[in-house]
């Protein structure tokens, strides 16, 4: 049967031209996105062990999904962690305050609270200035989609957490969609994963038993494990072991714990 014969889809595919086109452009698009992964601009989290799981830090202008394995897993305070670095290592710094101002401020974190749960005395000890963390409360989980949402185009604002059991995935791919016009990170803390592999990370958090060593007698630490589960451009990890920091002054250099 001449091609000429065929249903469109067929003869499509039996056109060597057009399949050598569509090679020569697959190749250009794995090329492009290759380029992507290594300019990415990524958010060290200040956990070294965790930084080497992830291949440098966080992307950002992404969403992240921190799935708690369980209610004492951590998994939100790993999210206060994260969203200080954001907003510590800011892509574009603000201009240095004046002599005699004081120590400049970080861009600001908004929380989604919708169930309440959140206890801002954790995350002034961790060092976040109240002054600059906005906590929205008493929203519906779609009023608090909604205004995620609108927060991640924000560029003023350097980390959004949002805290729910699980989310749809058209939700998340929106709520990618939208960090991708800012430059913050948006931090999921889920209790189960979504269904489509929209965000750029997926860390599962484990609560592990603390031990005693020096390094807990001298601060208040909370021991997890962390496994990266998938991330975008890199690949997945074994786990690692965190001790985290439950206040400022541990917040200084730490030797790893295991890799």
């Amino acid at each position: 049967m001449p091609a000429s014969a065929l249903p469109p889809r067929q003869r499509f595919a039996s056109d060597p031209e057009r399949q050598a086109r569509l090679e020569a452009l697959r190749r250009r698009i794995e090329q492009l996105q290759a380029r992507h992964r290594r300019t990415m601009d990524r958010c060290r989290t200040g956990l070294p062990e965790l930084d080497a799981a992830l291949d440098g830090g966080l992307p950002r202008g992404a969403v992240h999904e921190l799935i708690a394995a369980s209610s004492a897993a951590g998994a939100g305070m790993l999210a206060l962690h994260l969203a200080l670095a954001a907003a510590r290592t800011d892509p574009d710094p603000p201009p240095a305050p004046p002599a005699g101002a004081g120590p400049g401020r970080h861009r600001p974190i908004l929380w989604l609270d919708p169930q309440q749960t959140f206890y801002p005395p954790a995350a002034e000890a961790l060092g976040i200035d109240l002054d600059r963390l906005l906590v929205a409360r008493g929203l519906s989980g779609a009023d608090a989609l909604w205004l995620s949402e609108q927060a991640l185009r924000c560029p003023a604002l350097a980390a959004v957490v949002l805290p729910m059991r699980t989310i749809d995935p058209r939700a998340l791919r929106r709520l990618q969609l939208a960090a991708e016009s800012g430059t913050g990170l948006g931090l999921l803390v889920l209790e189960r994963p979504a269904g489509h592999a929209f965000a750029a990370s997926r860390l599962i958090i484990e609560p592990l038993p603390a031990r005693d060593e020096p390094d807990e007698a001298l601060v208040w630490t909370q021991r997890l494990r962390v496994r990266v589960e998938r991330l975008r451009g890199g690949a997945a990890g074994r786990p690692v072991e965190l001790l985290l920091p439950l206040t400022a002054a541990g917040l200084g250099p730490r030797p790893a714990v295991s890799g």
